[in-house]
């Protein structure tokens, strides 16, 4: 199977590409490269120390020095071009048997219609319905609900992720570092997309529509304050002592 990745350059990103060739000998990626100014962390100290801390928990999860797998077909733009490629540009990315999106900027127009119907599947770092929008796994850790830190695998759909769902992931929470636990999830996620095309199983599983009426909470970038960082790292911290 010929598989595709809508995806970023951080490691935790690259991560999923590597493993993805592990399970199949034809990946393509599409890898949106560097900060916009819009998505850039705003550089307070509170905010600095917070994207700090997620830093260190990527690189003890992924690995500091991780590079692209050399077999990776690799096509680089910048982040926030997504969206202006012509259909010419990405028609050997389309071409793949399956198109995986994780960590990319939100798709719209003529490719989010082409990514739907070839049945394009979204890896959410999230338990989707009860937790969707941005920095999912952070809210609900923030609202004391670690049993719903986690991924879930869904088919893409207009709405943010909000197609059917073809698998949620749940690592275990034994106490360990709440930075640390939120990596762990998005790694449970890329081993468990590559289990499921490595077993073909995504032809075979009967993805479930979400009900909406789960929905926890609805996230936006905004909602992420120096205040909101603040207790959050207070409370890591309260945690260590």
């Amino acid at each position: 199977m010929s598989v595709t990745v809508f995806t970023r350059d951080s490691a935790r990103h690259i991560a999923l590409v590597n493993k993805l060739v592990t399970v199949t000998n034809d990946v393509h990626a599409v890898i949106e490269s560097g900060h916009s100014s819009v998505n850039a962390p705003p550089k307070s100290p509170v905010m600095t120390e917070y994207f700090s801390r997620v830093q260190q928990a990527e690189d003890h999860i992924f690995g500091s020095g991780i590079t692209l797998d050399a077999r990776v077909n690799t096509q680089l733009i910048a982040t926030g071009q997504l969206n202006q490629l012509t259909p010419l540009r990405l028609q050997a990315a389309l071409e793949s048997d399956l198109v995986v999106v994780f960590g990319s900027s939100y798709i719209k127009g003529w490719l989010a219609d082409a990514l739907i119907a070839k049945d394009a599947v979204n890896l959410h770092m999230g338990i989707s319905p009860q937790y969707r929008g941005s920095a999912c796994n952070f809210w609900a850790l923030f609202d004391n609900n670690p049993q719903l830190v986690g991924a879930t695998i869904h088919h893409l759909a207009k709405s943010l992720d909000s197609g059917s769902v073809i698998q949620h992931v749940r690592p275990e929470f034994t106490g360990q570092n709440l930075f640390h636990f939120s990596m762990q999830a998005v790694a449970s996620g890329h081993d468990a997309l590559a289990a499921l095309i490595l077993n073909n199983k995504l032809q075979t599983v009967i993805p479930e529509p979400q009900d909406q009426k789960l929905e926890i909470r609805y996230s936006k970038n905004a909602d992420f304050t120096d205040e909101i960082a603040a207790s959050f790292l207070k409370r890591v911290d309260d945690l260590t002592k």
